[in-house]
Formats: structure tokens, C-alpha cells, sequence
């Protein structure tokens, strides 16, 4: 079991810290300094390192080569480019009935 140490034991000593007047304003605009030096630092190695790694990758991507462009249903596109394909067949409607379909979702459920 252990014990609660005697308030008067002269081992443990908590030193409490009180500024008051001229102490108490140094210490706060050293503190604000501090602050003001960690936020400058960042800003800074935010503008030298992130924004030029940005800008080179950017850069990178719009000269990279790029796959050819396929235009899916526009016809003038096909024009452009001469790779008209043209699909001819015979075609025949076996159920004009809606939803009388042989695959409909819930067919043979009803």
C-alpha cells in the first residue's frame, strides 16, 4: 500500500512561478517572439520547399505525354480525326412491351 507523502516533507519541492509587473510582460512578449519565430519558420519553409515542389509538379504533369483521346459518341471528333467506324446491320425489336422483358430483375418473382 502506498502512502500519501507529508505536505512538510522536504524532499519533494514544487516551485511555483509568479511573475507580476515588468516579469510579466518580458515573459509574454517572449512568448509572442517565440510564437512569431515557429510561425515565420513555417511560412517560410512552406514558400521555399512546398510551393517550388508544387509548381515543378505541375509543370512535370503538363509536359508528360499524354494517351490519345477517345470521344465516345461524338461524331464531329470522329470527323477530326478520320476514324469514323461505321457498324451496319439488320436490326429487329423481338418485345415492344415494357417491362415484359426476359431480363428484368424481378422476372419469375411475381
Amino acid at each position: 500500500m502506498t502512502e500519501m507523502s507529508d505536505p512538510s516533507d522536504p524532499r519533494i519541492h514544487v516551485r511555483a512561478v509568479r511573475l507580476f509587473g515588468w516579469r510579466a510582460v518580458a515573459a509574454i512578449v517572449a512568448g509572442f517572439t517565440v510564437l512569431a519565430a515557429v510561425a515565420a519558420f513555417l511560412a517560410l519553409g512552406f514558400l521555399f520547399i512546398v510551393l517550388p515542389t508544387m509548381v515543378l509538379g505541375a509543370v512535370a504533369y503538363y509536359f508528360l505525354p499524354k494517351p490519345p483521346s477517345r470521344s465516345v459518341g461524338n461524331s464531329k471528333a470522329a470527323e477530326r480525326t478520320g476514324s469514323t467506324t461505321i457498324i451496319d446491320g439488320t436490326y429487329k425489336v423481338t418485345n415492344d412491351a415494357t417491362g415484359d422483358a426476359g431480363n428484368d430483375h424481378n422476372h419469375g418473382r411475381d
